[in-house]
């Protein structure tokens, strides 16, 4: 229900739903309501951004961090959190906190692969919030470089058969 609410844009809705009761590690199915709250949790922080309320988004976004007990399970260890950090290093800028803005874009940009899909994986879309990290901290030839080896493997995937 709550990646539905999420899909519809009501983010309230969904953190009531994820909030709401204790999950069990089988419900929705390897780190699916993990998932979704750290989904709910940067639509809210990107919504109190744009509204002009940064230390909101900060908030939001550190609850994104960190993961209630009552999911039923935590993250994998190896899940990047390169858009949590990026987005919570906005925030941080935001509120003309340039030492933990910094902080948390290099952690974002340090961020390699995923564990998603059930699996350690080269590449994935928070991939590109490293990237875009790098670019805030000036490192314009390493966010290139990142951007182009998103590009290849792209490229890449493109050309495996699909599996049925």
């Amino acid at each position: 229900m709550s990646a539905l609410y999420n899909q519809v844009g009501q983010p309230d809705k969904a953190l009531a739903t994820l909030l709401g009761r204790n999950f069990q590690p089988w419900e929705g199915g390897e780190g699916m309501a993990v998932e979704q709250y750290m989904r709910t949790r940067l639509m809210l922080g990107r919504a109190a951004l744009k509204r002009g309320d940064a230390a909101v988004a900060c908030r939001e976004f550190q609850s994104a961090l960190d993961t209630p007990r009552s999911l039923g399970e935590a993250k994998h260890p190896l899940t990047n959190q390169s858009d949590i950090h990026y987005w919570l290093g906005t925030a941080c800028a935001a509120i003309g906190d340039e030492a933990s803005s910094h902080a948390h874009w290099r952690a974002a940009a340090k961020l390699k692969g995923d564990f998603t899909g059930m699996e350690v994986r080269p590449f994935s879309e928070k991939t590109y919030y490293s990237a875009l990290s790098m670019r805030k901290l000036g490192l314009e030839a390493e966010c290139n470089s990142l951007l182009g080896a998103i590009e290849d493997y792209a490229g890449t995937l493109l050309k495996l058969p699909w599996q049925n």
